[in-house]
């Protein structure tokens, strides 16, 4: 049975079965707020910006380790080369004279020998393979750094937002 009462103590409140009207309106304030927070889905965000760092970290590492790796990759590469152009510069002709007697004739030998040298080919394709987990590796640090950026600013707007209905409470 709802039963009302005006009890006047320094400020009026009215009673309704045993709770004062102004606790009434602070529970329903406080049940509409939360309610907003998790329609929002502010925790969740903030959850999932505490993790960037860790990510950012690991996949700047992932980019530092591909340069690495690219790095003696190019080495292998070169050591192949110029193995190779050693070989060419080396060859004589049947008078002891270079077989290649200028730097476009030892260049084209160069590609020639180069195209069906497995060794050389294995170290390109190396080289080639690490390129691309280094690009790859960097575009992945960047997209994490991106998403965390984007993910700060709908934090930022989901603070507004809740900054916005805070006040219209």
């Amino acid at each position: 049975m709802l039963m009302q009462k005006a009890r006047f103590q320094g400020a009026a409140c009215i009673d309704l079965m045993g709770e004062s009207l102004a606790t009434a309106i602070e529970r329903a304030i406080d049940q509409a707020a939360q309610g907003v927070l998790e329609a929002i889905g502010i925790d969740d965000t903030i959850r999932h910006l505490t993790e960037y760092p860790t990510v950012i970290a690991e996949t700047q590492t992932m980019a530092q380790i591909a340069a690495r790796a690219l790095a003696e990759a190019k080495t292998e590469l070169e050591l192949a080369k110029s193995q190779i152009v050693a070989e060419i510069r080396d060859e004589t002709n049947g008078a002891g004279k270079p077989k290649y007697s200028n730097q476009e004739a030892r260049d084209a030998e160069f590609v020639r020998r180069s195209q069906v040298d497995e060794e050389y080919q294995t170290a390109l394709r190396r080289y080639l393979a690490a390129e691309d987990e280094v690009a790859a590796s960097r575009r992945a640090a960047d997209q994490a750094v991106n998403e965390f950026a984007a993910a700060r600013a709908v934090l930022a707007a989901q603070t507004a937002k809740v900054n916005l209905l805070a006040g219209m409470l």
